[in-house]
């Protein structure tokens, strides 16, 4: 019996050794050899790789374009503003009106409405103003002037008073009737 169990022991001492792991083995946890060949990998030759550049490709043309399209817009004249045709002024004309707004030979891009309106208006003669801007360089401005309800004389000169009691421009035709003179 003695004879039996050495043999086992033998025979499992052989099965220890051949399933005992190399060092290599061992970090991987697997066999390196037998996954390679079994996981059967697309081969190329070595002379012809092949890089794809698609959508890398497409993302540069993308932001050149972009680029391009972005200079154009505010490098070219044909976005800045020279003149603006202005409606509604007979006593304020469009080049002191352009001259109030400082924006003459400015971009459209780079022009508030709202601060252009407040501009205007700060002038004597204008009650308010409204701009409209549009591509590509048009600037649209629609101003509504103050009406002199009485003329005032002192001495020689004569000047125009609103309903707000702001001294105005007086008009060339159509003078108020009501005249007051100061008698220094």
């Amino acid at each position: 019996m003695r004879g039996v169990d050495t043999s086992v022991a033998s025979l499992l001492r052989a099965r220890r050794t051949k399933t005992r792991r190399r060092r290599s083995q061992m970090r991987l946890g697997r066999n390196y050899e037998l996954e390679v060949a079994r996981e059967k990998l697309p081969m190329r030759p070595a002379g012809r790789t092949r890089v794809t550049m698609g959508p890398k490709l497409v993302s540069l043309l993308l932001a050149l374009v972009l680029l391009s399209l972005l200079t154009y817009f505010f490098v070219s004249d044909s976005f800045y503003v020279y003149e603006a045709t202005v409606l509604g002024s007979t006593l304020v004309s469009a080049e002191e009106i352009m001259r109030q707004t400082n924006m003459e030979g400015f971009s459209i891009f780079f022009m508030d409405p709202q601060e252009l309106e407040e501009a205007i208006s700060r002038l004597p003669d204008i009650r308010e103003a409204e701009v409209q801007l549009s591509l590509p360089n048009r600037m649209m401005v629609n101003v509504r002037e103050r009406q002199a309800l009485v003329v005032w004389q002192t001495g020689q000169e004569r000047y125009g008073v609103d309903d707000e009691g702001t001294v105005v421009s007086l008009p060339t035709e159509g003078e108020p009737s009501v005249l007051i003179r100061d008698l220094d």
